[in-house]
């Protein structure tokens, strides 16, 4: 597992929602190409990762996600993430559930937190005091055009 950053580089946190996406996708999941061709870094920390197994493991995400391939990706991220200690006074939102999720961004110091979850797209308090940060929390569209415009 790599801890080391480089900070020229974008950081992204990204919510398990799109991780499980990226799983089921594989190769066919533009944004996990975009991950291998090392166009941004993926920041996580180890809840956020234990999570990332909890769900994984589900069987009905194994409906949409083998065994073989669920083991490949957690290779690939144990591999290429860069894990963090969360910061545990960073803001947080409606849905406690992504409370480490958050403070993993914080902790990061990520340029990006993306996500489909709407606790945390629509939390406009969230959003301001994550911008404070320099965090912009967005969506996986929103979230490629930012990196092709950097």
């Amino acid at each position: 597992m790599r801890e080391n950053k480089s900070e020229s580089m974008t950081r992204a946190v990204l919510d398990t929602n799109i991780l499980i996406r990226m799983a089921a996708g594989g190769s066919r999941s533009e944004l996990f190409n975009r991950w291998q061709a090392k166009r941004f870094e993926v920041v996580m920390s180890f809840s956020t990762l234990t999570e990332l197994r909890i769900v994984l493991a589900r069987p009905e995400i194994l409906e949409y996600v083998t065994g073989k391939s669920t083991q490949e990706f957690l290779l690939f991220v144990d591999e290429h993430a860069h894990f963090v200690q969360p910061n545990l006074s960073a803001p947080t939102c409606r849905d406690p559930e992504d409370t480490s999720l958050i403070a993993t961004a914080v902790g990061g110091k990520v340029n990006f937190l993306v996500s489909a979850d709407p606790d945390l797209l629509d939390d406009g308090k969230l959003i301001a005091e994550l911008s404070q940060l320099w965090i912009r929390v967005m969506r996986v569209a929103e979230f490629f055009k930012a990196i092709d415009n950097s």
